[in-house]
């Protein structure tokens, strides 16, 4: 469980796998909103809180040339209920 930042300021979090030339994120969702008041390392210790927005996304492939960087997440504090990813 990740948080992977890319180019663009794209920010997802799931599950991280790497092939050749890419990430495969399953479960992925992208973070539009961090709702936190310590960045990023917040939702990856703590989870997602109330005002963390997430857009479920499924699965999807990113360019290991266009990321930038990836935080390992708590896998204790994120949940999935009804497919989507909760705290």
């Amino acid at each position: 469980m990740k948080i992977v930042l890319a180019e663009f300021g794209h920010v997802w979090v799931g599950r991280v796998s790497r092939g050749q030339d890419t990430l495969r994120i399953t479960d992925a969702a992208c973070v539009r909103r961090w709702g936190t008041k310590y960045g990023l390392g917040e939702i990856a210790l703590g989870g997602p809180n109330g005002d963390t927005m997430l857009d479920e996304i499924g699965s999807m492939d990113v360019e290991l040339s266009r990321v930038i960087a990836t935080i390992d997440c708590n896998e204790a504090r994120w949940r999935r209920v009804e497919g989507r990813w909760t705290a």
